[in-house]
């Protein structure tokens, strides 16, 4: 039985008795398969907009509805669950979606930085290899200052959290870094790049 305090669906029974449809043209599900039919597809901005249609609108509807007629409310849920089927094959008859990219090669990941930037991603990643244990972001410091005098504390902070947010390092807790599987190919990466400036 329904709250009679409850105004969350005020107005939507109302609608469908009135003849609202939200499968009709010009309904939600309608304007998903017309924002489908933008090229290319993201089928990532169609699945949010289902889901955001879905509660704003037909949810609501349903809702309603199954107050005033239980009956009529399965009944529109069937119509939803029939178009999205239809809806779905036919974003699957469009052929093959183009592959998102992958992350990038760790080749391509010294591509545009500063010898002073390659320097001290050298120094890190030796700091961590050599060791090959969990190391303190202020011992990282001391030996990146023996190369780079003048660094912050804030860019030694970022220069840490990028190369931990490409898999290059594990923060395993707050200033506590250790080597990833993938610290040693780019320390080897990085030595070609500075080979390549002449810098080692």
């Amino acid at each position: 039985m329904s709250d009679p305090k409850d105004t969350s669906n005020d107005g939507a029974a109302e609608r469908v008795q009135a003849g609202g449809n939200p499968l009709a043209e010009g309904g939600p599900l309608d304007r998903v398969r017309r924002l489908a039919e933008l090229k290319p597809v993201d089928p990532k901005l169609v699945a949010e907009r289902l889901v955001m249609l879905f509660h704003a609108e037909i949810g609501g509807v349903a809702r309603a509805l199954s107050v005033v007629d239980k009956a009529a409310a399965r009944d529109v849920a069937e119509q939803i669950r029939i178009a999205v089927a239809a809806l779905s094959a036919e974003l699957a008859e469009r052929g093959p979606r183009a592959e998102l990219p992958g992350p990038p090669l760790i080749e391509d990941r010294v591509v545009k930085k500063t010898r002073e930037v390659l320097m001290r991603e050298r120094i890190i990643m030796l700091c961590v290899t050599v060791t090959d244990r969990e190391l303190q972001s202020k011992d990282i410091l001391k030996e990146v200052r023996k190369g780079e005098p003048d660094i912050k504390d804030a860019t030694l902070t970022a220069t840490l959290d990028r190369l931990t947010g490409d898999g290059l390092l594990v923060r395993e807790r707050k200033g506590r870094y250790r080597n990833s599987p993938k610290s040693r190919e780019y320390l080897a990466v990085l030595e070609q790049e500075i080979d390549r400036f002449g810098e080692l």
